[in-house]
């Protein structure tokens, strides 16, 4: 998966590869950050440990739904 999630972000950026590649880590950082926080704030209003995975597994689905939409060819 992280190649291919790499080789993706050069082709997206072709000369500006790196730059393309340092956005989507800047990307995945902030969502490492803001995810404990997001997660038990979810806890804390359901009080249920099911709303979290749910929301875990919807904010995957999302993603992967919208690998479908890149075109490195555009």
């Amino acid at each position: 998966y992280l190649g291919a999630a790499w080789s993706s972000a050069t082709d997206i950026g072709g000369s500006s590869g790196g730059a393309a590649a340092g956005l989507m880590n800047a990307a995945s950082n902030g969502a490492g950050f803001a995810s404990p926080a997001l997660m038990g704030f979810v806890l804390q209003q359901s009080n249920n440990w099911n709303a979290v995975l749910y929301l875990g597994v919807a904010t995957t689905a999302c993603a992967a739904v919208s690998w479908l939409f890149v075109n490195p060819k555009r």
